[in-house]
């Protein structure tokens, strides 16, 4: 799924990711040094969190589960996943 979801990044957020708008960052949450952002953004199993951050910290968040659901439709998963980006850069950007 990780590859399907850098996928639809790339294609959709290539100059955001190139210029630190949208950031991958993949965490292994069975390493005890990622607990505390595990806590922050209520992560307890694997899984895609979106959050939006201003000066490092942590301001939105969302668990994607729903987008699970949509792997057997990726013109689907596309659309939900890029309208969950796009909403937190709208909102970065509405400050």
């Amino acid at each position: 799924m990780e590859v399907a979801i850098l996928d639809v990044m790339n294609e959709h957020f290539t100059r955001q990711m190139q210029d630190g708008q949208v950031v991958w960052t993949p965490v292994n949450i069975e390493d005890p040094t990622t607990q505390p952002l595990q806590q922050q953004l209520e992560v307890q199993s694997n899984g895609l969190v979106l959050a939006r951050t201003e000066n490092g910290v942590y301001k939105d968040s969302k668990r994607m589960d729903e987008l699970w659901g949509l792997t057997d439709s990726p013109e689907a998963f596309s659309d939900y996943l890029v309208d969950e980006i796009n909403a937190r850069l709208t909102s970065a950007q509405g400050k």
